[in-house]
């Protein structure tokens, strides 16, 4: 809901007052939401810290990332969120070109796609629950891919529609991953969990970038082509993660 708000709000701002303002409502939003978070956040309860030196939260890391799956959950993470933010980012710049030529009010009302997530997130996970994320992972992330494709058409609805599978299939991964590495991590979860959030936000920053290079050489084409390779990369990681977990009960 926070990504949502964000985006559409800054898109409105700027139709109507600017860039500049858009930008500066954002980070004063940013300041009192921390100053709101610095003084009402209750003190830590039942906490006890775990590493009290480098050595010991070295070791841990290393445990960690020595794991037979977790580094492929944070890669995962890394390649979904950085698909994900890359098509949202750069879509605007296709769609203010002709033959669409919307506003940016238009365009940031497209966002309220998120709202799929929120649903998508919550059924997906309780299927994977169900079922086994290792069975199931590579269906959202397979339909993320799908929904890239469809960005390509050159009908409007074809591209809203495609730009709401990817939004629902991001989050049902992303739910399903992020699950799996607290189930996995018998030691150090807290760690663990920071590390997935660690890589997944730097995908977004990573591939988020390059996709930028990719819209300056070759438009709309290109970067669709490249979040398309970074999803198929993710397909090919929850295959490689449902192998892992396979041999595990073969064991």
């Amino acid at each position: 809901i926070g990504g949502m708000a964000g985006r559409i709000g800054v898109t409105w701002l700027s139709e109507f007052l600017g860039w500049q303002a858009a930008i500066a409502a954002a980070g004063l939003i940013g300041v009192c939401a921390g100053t709101i978070f610095l003084f009402s956040a209750p003190q830590s309860r039942g906490f006890s810290t775990t590493h009290h030196n480098l050595s010991s939260l070295a070791a841990a890391t290393r445990r960690l990332f020595a794991d037979r799956a977790l580094p492929w959950l944070y890669l995962e993470g890394c390649l979904l969120l950085g698909t994900f933010v890359t098509i949202f980012n750069y879509l605007g710049f296709h769609l203010e070109q002709p033959p669409y030529s919307l506003s940016r009010a238009a365009i940031g009302s497209i966002f309220f796609l998120y709202i799929i997530g929120s649903y998508s997130s919550a059924w997906f996970g309780g299927l994977a629950s169900r079922y086994g994320r290792d069975r199931l992972l590579w269906m959202p992330v397979a339909a993320i891919a799908v929904g890239i494709s469809l960005t390509e058409a050159r009908a409007l609805v074809l591209i809203v529609l495609g730009v709401g599978i990817v939004t629902g299939g991001l989050f049902a991964a992303h739910s399903t991953a992020s699950g799996w590495v607290g189930e996995r991590a018998t030691r150090d979860r807290a760690l663990a969990a920071a590390f997935y959030l660690l890589f997944y936000y730097m995908g977004s920053s990573l591939f988020g970038a390059v996709g930028g290079l990719a819209w300056d050489a070759f438009g709309w084409t290109g970067v669709a082509s490249y979040c398309l390779a970074l999803a198929i990369a993710a397909v090919a990681v929850a295959l490689r993660l449902r192998a892992i977990s396979a041999s595990w009960r073969n064991e």
